[in-house]
């Protein structure tokens, strides 16, 4: 883990302690495991745009399923006054 790694929720200098205290002990310590998770950020962007292409895909289902209706009888009412 870098010197200088960022630290999602916590101070800067929480941060800077448990990346030193993780960096003087052994590396399968219990509270390096810990430090190391808190301090780790490096999957944020894939959650988050995972997200954001779940709640989009959700809206355009509702959005053609609430609208699917009116297509069909407009389609509809064309097919029979040909």
């Amino acid at each position: 883990m870098p010197t200088g790694a960022h630290c999602g929720t916590l101070d800067r200098a929480v941060c800077v302690v448990l990346v030193v205290s993780h960096n003087l002990k052994e590396t399968n310590s219990m509270k390096a495991l810990i430090a190391r998770f808190v301090c780790d950020d490096s999957g944020q962007d894939v959650i988050e745009y995972g997200l954001l292409v779940g709640i989009i895909a959700s809206v355009c289902v509702l959005t053609l399923r609430s609208v699917g209706g009116f297509v069909f009888s407009v389609y509809s009412g064309l097919a029979i006054n040909l």
